[in-house]
């Protein structure tokens, strides 16, 4: 007889620069090329998870992470899913959701590094 065993197991690197939040604190805003650098990241991030048919539902700068070499990286899968079909489901952090479906959760990330909103 055979058990079919379906577990994800998510390990993470260490990133050495903890998260994006507080060095946006720290920092008040960032410079246009700095947060580019981030928001370029996150998108090369975002296209290699959909490829693999995994939805985050919870991009946020607390849940971006900085590496030690200043390399971005998406943590707090908790809300993700893994599917092939679009999700129509409301989910996440309500500060982070767009007021219209046709902005992207990015627009909304570099907005907040661009100009230094910090959502509490």
């Amino acid at each position: 007889m055979y058990l079919l065993q379906k577990r994800v197991y998510l390990i993470l690197e260490y990133a050495a620069k903890g998260e994006l939040y507080k060095e946006l604190q720290k920092c008040k805003y960032f410079s246009e090329r700095r947060a580019a650098t981030y928001v370029a990241s996150l998108a090369r991030a975002l296209i290699y998870c959909h490829g693999k048919h995994v939805i985050h539902r919870d991009i946020k700068p607390e849940n971006l992470l900085i590496g030690a070499q200043g390399e971005l990286k998406i943590a707090d899968f908790g809300w993700s899913v893994h599917t092939f079909n679009r999700r129509r489901t409301m989910c996440g952090t309500l500060d982070y959701l767009p007021p219209e479906m046709g902005i992207l959760i990015e627009d909304t990330v570099l907005m907040q590094m661009l100009e230094g909103l910090v959502f509490i």
